[in-house]
């Protein structure tokens, strides 16, 4: 275990045995570095870590504090609502960002999964999601390319839902694969994060109820904003 990798540990053990409460100020960057025997620098690495993870805020010139628990967003993974409706409901402000639409190649993996040839091209959007300002959610996504001349940049940035029903088509099987990975620099720089810090990505398909698979996308979660839950419903 890194240095590093060792003060973000003992942090978050101190909190979950709630040696350090909510709103309680951490050791500084200085103070962790004479403890553990490193450089300002790799202390500070230990707490951006814990921030990143959603245990610690930072306030500019005064410090790091412990997160309260409710203070994060909570998403769960099996509701149906979507992230635009969902923010409103939390009295948040939603506003999505589209860095790009372009017609691509369907790559190898979703050839079979789209039942069509590697000779088509499905639509490929990437777009950012915003809670009150701060890029917060990355989704990188495939259209099927039998659907690719529905969507139009409005739906894009509003829901694409919202234009599946006005199709008369109607939404399926959603599947759902959970993954921790330690994004790009380039994903980094898309929702704000530290280097090396591991993030949630959730691979979604989307299936039609006449079984094709509309959409496939990669979302890639800020963790230190967001809880998971998971629920059922009936």
């Amino acid at each position: 275990m890194k240095k590093s990798e060792k003060i973000t540990y003992d942090i978050i053990q101190a909190i979950k045995t709630e040696k350090y409460k909510a709103d309680d100020k951490i050791p500084s960057e200085n103070q962790l570095a004479q403890q553990y025997h490193v450089s300002r620098m790799t202390a500070r690495n230990g707490i951006i870590a814990a921030v990143n993870r959603g245990y610690l805020y930072t306030i500019d010139g005064v410090g790091s504090f412990v997160k309260k628990h409710e203070d994060m967003i909570p998403i769960d993974i099996n509701a149906p609502e979507g992230f635009t409706a969902r923010m409103q409901r939390m009295n948040k402000k939603p506003s999505t960002s589209i860095n790009q639409i372009c017609l691509k190649k369907v790559y190898h993996p979703l050839i079979e999964k789209f039942q069509c040839t590697p000779q088509d091209e499905c639509l490929f959007f990437e777009r950012v999601r915003l809670i009150d300002d701060t890029p917060v959610i990355l989704e990188c996504s495939y259209i099927n390319p039998k659907y690719k001349n529905m969507i139009s940049a409005e739906n894009i940035i509003h829901s694409v839902n919202a234009c599946l029903r006005e199709k008369n088509l109607e939404q399926g099987l959603i599947h759902k694969e959970i993954f921790s990975v330690i994004p790009s620099d380039d994903i980094r720089s898309k929702i704000s994060l530290y280097k090396d810090t591991p993030i949630i990505r959730i691979d979604y398909h989307n299936y039609l109820t006449n079984g094709d698979l509309f959409e496939y996308s990669k979302v890639f979660y800020n963790t230190s904003v967001f809880q998971f839950i998971s629920e059922i419903h009936p």
